[in-house]
């Protein structure tokens, strides 16, 4: 939750940050880092599938540039 705090905080250094399509990319890109980690640790529990951890949320540069 922190992080996802911090990267909203950090959005409005970037100009096209203001909308929902913007909202829309953070959460794919959550869900792409998500799958990546799973998939790399070959975890399997359901509490694995729904918990997002810190290196789940991308940075801010990636999402905003």
């Amino acid at each position: 939750e922190k992080e996802l705090l911090n990267l909203w905080k950090k959005s409005y250094e970037y100009k096209n940050s203001g909308n929902g399509r913007c909202v829309r990319n953070v959460y794919e890109k959550v869900q792409r880092l998500q799958s990546n980690r799973i998939i790399e640790q070959n975890l399997t529990s359901d509490e694995d599938f729904v918990k997002i951890l810190k290196e789940d949320i991308p940075k801010a540069e990636d999402i905003f540039r």
